[in-house]
């Protein structure tokens, strides 16, 4: 049987019974246990007192000496049951098919009890009943004072300012392993762990903090991880805070977005969650939102677009001028003889040059050439120059004398001479201009006349414009 440890005053210790061996009996080679010396026709081996310990009598004494019923051993003058134990010596037995004239042992590592407080376990060796002694009696620790074993009972008395608990020794205030709220506390019991109900504690998570024993357990505040994305997986470990995106999310640039979004247009990047905390670049065409580019493919990540050529293009040299009308202008209709449509591109680097011819004098009354600019566009700042010459060839030509109703006068190659506005503040506007010439070349009543329209650097992109033009009185 198991013993118990139990703390007792050290009076009561002098008190205690010490409890007494049993021998063990001699086993004959043939398994058949001997009889200790005693005749076996002798009926008292049976009801013999071992070790002080009254037998149970479970021989019968046979009807005819000798003679024993079948299953039945016959030791000394008495027939024993089979399986029946030796009295005092319960690892013998009666084995009437194998050894009907003796006692045999029984088999090896049989539980069995030697009556010894001191051996929690007892098992049979070579027929006689084998106990364990107890190890803190066998070989006291450092932390137990003193060891009784006695009256059923193993006495221990362990030193002042420790604890002996499962058979190891524990200094004041030491946790269980794995339990931090349970401590070792002699004063309240020096044989088992004490429940700590309060103070603090470490539950051997890193991820938690301000740990507190509450009714004996270690529990602790977790770790606040939440980064207050609603894109991405929050977690701790080892003490230290993950963020992890969502499978179908990206987070890029603070911003979450779902797999698939596009970013900001014109957009040739889109969320890849193989990809989670940057764009990836995608395929197909785009919107670069120029007019003066079509069409607008995505690469590298990039919204290119190829320049339009426009059909009037290229009037943006002098000499190639898009001629508007005849070379002459009939001048009894009213301003404005003709209209034509325009876009700059790209804006501020190209110009449209445009040219038409007028008579200087009609009915010897002096004309000027006018020119007007309209349906612009709001984010452009326009430019509009009217030029002329005296004569159409270009040995005849001669630059006029020119009044410009605002600015300086402006010139252009090919003895041309004129006057130069801008739409600065207003949607539409126009400009004309005195020239005078000289006799010869008025007699031949003809004019060149050139028109420029830009658009000043830094502008919209592509801007459209109406030009009206014809010629006036002055």
């Amino acid at each position: 049987m198991k013993p118990r440890h139990l703390l007792v005053p050290l009076l009561a210790l002098l008190a205690s019974a010490t409890p007494r061996c049993i021998e063990a009996a001699r086993v004959s080679g043939g398994g058949e246990v001997d009889s200790a010396g005693a005749d076996a026709a002798s009926p008292e081996d049976t009801a013999t007192v071992v070790d002080g310990v009254e037998p149970t009598d479970t021989a019968v004494a046979p009807d005819t000496a000798g003679a024993c019923e079948p299953g039945q051993c016959s030791i000394g003058a008495a027939c024993v049951a089979d399986g029946a134990s030796r009295p005092g010596l319960p690892c013998q037995r009666c084995d009437a098919v194998n050894a009907p004239r003796g006692w045999s042992a029984r088999d090896n590592g049989v539980a069995c009890d030697d009556s010894d407080p001191c051996t929690p376990t007892s098992s049979c060796a070579a027929g006689a009943c084998v106990g364990e002694r107890d190890p803190v009696c066998a070989a006291p620790p450092s932390c137990v004072d003193r060891v009784d074993c006695g009256s059923g009972v193993c006495v221990v008395t362990v030193v002042s300012g420790a604890c002996f608990i499962d058979g190891s020794c524990w200094a004041t205030g030491a946790a269980r392993p794995g339990q931090p709220c349970q401590r070792c506390r002699p004063q309240l019991d020096p044989l088992g762990w004490t429940v700590e109900v309060a103070g603090s504690c470490d539950d051997g998570d890193a991820c938690t903090l301000n740990d507190t024993c509450v009714a004996g357990v270690c529990k602790g505040e977790r770790k606040d991880c939440d980064d207050h994305v609603p894109c991405t997986g929050d977690t701790c470990s080892d003490g230290a805070c993950a963020h992890v995106v969502l499978p179908d999310k990206c987070y890029i640039d603070g911003v979450c977005y779902s797999e698939g979004q596009e970013g900001e247009p014109p957009s040739c990047v889109v969320c890849d969650p193989a990809e989670p905390t940057d764009w990836t670049a995608r395929q197909g065409s785009c919107d670069d939102h120029d007019a003066c580019t079509d069409p607008d493919i995505c690469t590298d990540g990039g919204c290119v677009g190829a320049l339009v050529q426009l059909d009037a293009e290229p009037n943006d040299t002098v000499d190639g001028y898009e001629l508007l009308g005849a070379a002459t202008v009939d001048l009894v209709t009213a301003f404005p003889s003709g209209t034509t449509a325009g876009t700059l591109n790209p804006a501020g680097t190209d110009q449209d040059l445009f040219g038409y011819g007028m008579l200087m004098n009609l009915n010897a009354v002096k004309r000027k050439p006018k020119v007007r600019l309209s349906d612009l566009d709001p984010a452009a700042t326009y430019e509009l120059c009217v030029f002329v010459r005296c004569g159409v060839s270009d040995a005849s030509a001669e630059v006029p004398a020119v009044t410009c109703p605002v600015g300086a006068t402006v010139s252009l190659p090919g003895s041309f001479a004129g006057c130069c506005a801008n739409n600065t503040g207003v949607q539409e506007f126009a400009t004309a201009l005195a020239a005078s010439c000289s006799a010869d070349v008025v007699s031949t009543d003809v004019g060149v006349v050139r028109v420029r329209v830009r658009a000043l650097a830094n502008q919209a992109p592509c801007p459209a414009y109406t030009l009206e033009w014809g010629a006036v009185d002055y």
